[in-house]
């Protein structure tokens, strides 16, 4: 015998719209700072006041560009841009550009001066404007960590200029083998640099010499 079942009737639900999602406008976060481009007063003082660079800066202040140079696009520094075109020069790697004004954003060409990275960091120093060294970093047999104090180090040095092999040194001082390593180096960086010390003179005497025989 088949049973015939009857099916029941469809029942429609009314399931809600997912809501759309409303795009507000979110402001930026970023702090607005308004240059006045010019009569600016310079922090240091100066004859005339500062033009200040209306474009993007770099996180240290300066003025930033992107200009085409022999076909290729560069970054380039407003201020070291601007004197480049004052002058119709093309500036070493070398050599920097130091602001009279102490003002990063100025491009003013009566405040730029060309000089080294030597006068620009001694600029720093007599204005004030360098940060003091940490005064928790020891160096030396000053520091903590250290495992071998200067009379230990002489002492290495000596003994590898005789022959005695860096694993016998490690194991009679109780240290690595990198460690005996870095002593050696860093006497090898001091013999470097006296070295170069004594050819400085050298070249200063001899041209004291010709100098006074000329």
């Amino acid at each position: 015998m088949v049973e015939i079942r009857r099916l029941r009737p469809m029942v429609k639900l009314a399931i809600p719209a997912k809501p759309q999602p409303t795009h507000t406008r979110r402001r930026s976060t970023f702090k607005r700072q308004e240059r006045r481009r010019r009569d600016y007063p310079p922090p240091t003082p100066q004859p005339t006041p500062c033009v200040l660079w209306q474009g993007p800066v770099d996180r240290y202040g300066y003025g930033a560009l992107k200009v085409k140079v022999d076909g290729v696009v560069k970054s380039y520094k407003a201020h070291r841009w601007i004197v480049e075109q004052a002058r119709d020069i093309r500036l070493l790697p070398g050599e920097v550009i130091l602001h009279l004004c102490d003002n990063p954003p100025c491009f003013a060409y009566a405040h730029l001066r060309i000089g080294t990275i030597a006068e620009n960091n001694a600029d720093m120093l007599a204005k004030g404007r360098a940060s003091p060294p940490p005064v928790n970093v020891f160096y030396g047999e000053k520091n903590w960590n250290t495992k071998i104090n200067a009379q230990q180090a002489a002492d290495i040095v000596i003994a590898r200029q005789d022959g005695v092999y860096v694993k016998d040194l490690a194991k009679t001082y109780g240290v690595s083998q990198s460690t005996i390593y870095n002593v050696l180096s860093q006497d090898r960086r001091a013999a470097s640099d006296e070295r170069q010390r004594e050819r400085r003179a050298g070249r200063a005497l001899g041209s004291e010499d010709e100098a006074s025989g000329a």
